[in-house]
């Protein structure tokens, strides 16, 4: 992948982490939840594992943080991932 398509495909997922984000719902359970669209969230940790696998190996700290710190579909892991998204396109501004 060329290095202005990574770009833009990180680009990309840092705004679809915007849509899921919007997508925010309560849950009306005992305990309400605060939960984001599943399908929003599911297309954004799968792209943003692959594109990071990809390019950074599944031993990079990148990797392992998204794979253990995003994975649910509630707010907090998307911030997570959007910052560990942004710490990815960081490093391809580098170059």
């Amino acid at each position: 992948m060329e290095s202005k398509t990574i770009k833009e495909r990180i680009n990309y997922l840092l705004d679809l982490s915007n849509r899921t984000t919007e997508s925010k719902a309560t849950d009306s359970g005992t305990i309400p939840r605060h939960r984001v669209n599943p399908e929003l969230f599911a297309e954004l940790r799968s792209g943003a594992l692959a594109i990071i696998l990809k390019n950074f190996g599944a031993e990079h700290p990148f990797y392992k943080d998204f794979e253990s710190g995003v994975r649910t579909p509630a707010p907090v892991d998307v911030e997570r991932a959007r910052g560990i998204l942004k710490a990815v396109k960081a490093e391809f501004d580098l170059y």
